[in-house]
């Protein structure tokens, strides 16, 4: 138990494939509870992670995508991201 309740909330992580800072955040609040869904670069998350979360490899180019990868989902926050790496963000 972290201290933090994040029960029934969704978290998007963009750039967090690897198994740097936006993995381990991503990790973190799944441990919190939160349902997790995260985007990279590569073709799939890092080992570790593979089959923990719900994996996107989004055209950050494309903001209407972008977008849609956080508000196409039921509940999860438009805006939010965990910005790594490349500095990726949803405005």
């Amino acid at each position: 138990m972290n201290g933090f309740d994040f029960s029934g909330q969704h978290v998007l992580g963009i750039g967090a494939s690897r198994q740097g800072i936006g993995a381990a955040i991503a990790r973190a609040f799944k441990s919190a509870g939160a349902e997790v869904a995260i985007t990279g670069e590569e073709v799939a998350p890092a080992p570790k992670d593979q089959g923990q979360f719900a994996y996107h490899k989004p055209d950050v180019t494309d903001l209407a995508a972008m977008r849609g990868l956080a508000g196409g989902k039921a509940g999860f926050i438009t805006g939010a991201c965990i910005p790594v790496d490349g500095g990726y963000s949803i405005a």
